[in-house]
């Protein structure tokens, strides 16, 4: 997808368009997929977090702001999100031992 077309499904996903929220995940869940793997060596929590991603996408979409590259904030909240789960994986390891 083209950065115009990213931004014009991005502001009908803001304005309530669920369809643009599917064509947002479909257009951009493999490249996350491979993106979170390289991150992390676990499938099911890189799948979890995708999955988080676009829920919190939905949470958040009237408080959203504009943003020019679709693709950043998606990657960035990917990334985020392994970062945090890893980190609450990492405690409550060391919690039960």
């Amino acid at each position: 997808m083209g950065n115009i077309s990213n931004h014009i499904i991005w502001n009908r996903f803001k304005d309530g368009d669920i369809d643009a929220l599917t064509l947002l995940y479909r257009a951009y869940t493999n490249e996350l997929y491979a993106y979170g793997l390289k991150l992390i060596n676990d499938e099911d929590l890189v799948k979890d977090s995708i999955q988080e991603v676009f829920i919190q996408l939905i949470d958040k979409r009237e408080s959203l702001q504009v943003t020019a590259t679709v693709h950043l904030y998606l990657f960035k909240s990917l990334r985020n999100k392994l970062f945090e789960e890893s980190r609450s994986k990492f405690k409550r390891q060391h919690i039960l031992k």
